[in-house]
C-alpha cells in the first residue's frame, strides 16, 4: 500500500541525511528541501490495477525533543522516550483512488483520502553508533482511520500495523544506506469494508454482494536504498511487496491479487540546514 511504500522511502531518505550529519555536536534541529517521486502502486490493497504517480513534494526533517519528523516513523509527537523506547502519536493514511479507472470497481464510488491517527510505541533493539552500522527497531502503531469526502469526515475503523525495520549504514560505499521492513496489518470490519465491501446497489453479475470481515489483512516487506551526496542531494529507490494469502477477506471479489508490488524512485534537494542543533534520538 502507498503508506507502507512511502514509509520505506521516508525512512530511507531521512536516514540518508541523518547518517551523514551525525557528530558530537548533534544533527541540525531542522532541514528543508524539495523533491519529486515517481511511483507505481495498486489502487487499493489487493487491487488488480495500479496507478502511476509523479509527485513533487516539499521535504522537511525536524529533530525536537517532543515533535519529530525523522527516520523512526515519520512525523509524530512523542510523549515519553529514552534510548530503548518511545511512546508517541503516529500518523498514517492513503491517497484517493478513482473507480472509473478500475474496471473491478465499475459503478462504485471512488475511494476517498484516508487519514490514520493514534498512539504508537517504538522499541529500539540496536542503535547506530560510529562503530555499529546496523539499527533494528519495532514500530507498534494503533490508529483510528477517517476518510474525507466532499462535505464530511467518516470514521473507517481501526488499524494495528506492527512493523519491524532495520537500517544498514554504509553499504558497499560510505554514503549508501539500505532500509528493510517487515510488517503485519490487522483491521476492523469497518476498515476492511471500505476497501472490499459491495452493497446491493453496487452488485453486478460479475461482482456479488459482499460484507467484509475484520481481522488479519495482510503482510508486507519493504526494501529501500538511498545515496546521499554532500548532505545536499538524496537519491532513493524502493519497493514494497504485499501478501494477502490467508487474510480475513481472501474470498472478496475486490481482493483480486494476493500478491502485489509497489515501486518508487526519486530525489530530494536539501537546501537549508538550521544552525540550531536537534536531539539525535
Amino acid at each position: 500500500m502507498l503508506f507502507q511504500l512511502l514509509f520505506t522511502l521516508l525512512i530511507s531518505l531521512t536516514h540518508g541525511q541523518f547518517q551523514t550529519m551525525r557528530g558530537d555536536e548533534g544533527p541540525p534541529l531542522y532541514e528543508l528541501g524539495g523533491g519529486a517521486v515517481w511511483s507505481q502502486i495498486p489502487d487499493y490493497p489487493g487491487a488488480r490495477f495500479s496507478k502511476k504517480l509523479f509527485i513533487p513534494f516539499p521535504a522537511g526533517l525536524y529533530r525536537g525533543e517532543r515533535l519529530r519528523a525523522d527516520e523512526d516513523g515519520g512525523m509524530r509527537s512523542r510523549f515519553f522516550y529514552n534510548d530503548f523506547y518511545e511512546v508517541n502519536l503516529s500518523i498514517g493514511g492513503s491517497l484517493p483512488a478513482k473507480s472509473k479507472d478500475n474496471p473491478d470497481r465499475e459503478g462504485m464510488p471512488g475511494l476517498d483520502t484516508v487519514l490514520e491517527l493514534g498512539p504508537g510505541l517504538i522499541l529500539h533493539f540496536y542503535k547506530l553508533t560510529p562503530k555499529n552500522r546496523f539499527k533494528l527497531s519495532l514500530n507498534l502503531p494503533f490508529r483510528s482511520a477517517f476518510s474525507f469526502d466532499s462535505d464530511s469526515l467518516v470514521g473507517r475503523g481501526f488499524i494495528f500495523n506492527p512493523m519491524l525495520y532495520g537500517i544498514y549504514d554504509r553499504v558497499f560505499i560510505k554514503n549508501l544506506s539500505l532500509f528493510t521492513s517487515f510488517d503485519f496489518r490487522y483491521a476492523t470490519k469497518k476498515n476492511q469494508d471500505f476497501y472490499y465491501g459491495v452493497g446491493p446497489l453496487q452488485a453486478r453479475d460479475f461482482r456479488p454482494v459482499y460484507t467484509a470481515k475484520g481481522g488479519y489483512m495482510g503482510l508486507g516487506y519493504g526494501l529501500g536504498f538511498n545515496y546521499n551526496y554532500k548532505n545536499r542531494i538524496t537519491v532513493f529507490t524502493g519497493g514494497y511487496y504485499s501478501n494477502y494469502h490467508g487474510s480475513a477477506n481472501e474470498d472478496a471479489f475486490l481482493l483480486r491479487k494476493k500478491d502485489t508490488l509497489s515501486i518508487a524512485v526519486g530525489l530530494v534537494w536539501w537546501f537549508y540546514h538550521s544552525p540550531q542543533k536537534g536531539v539525535a534520538l
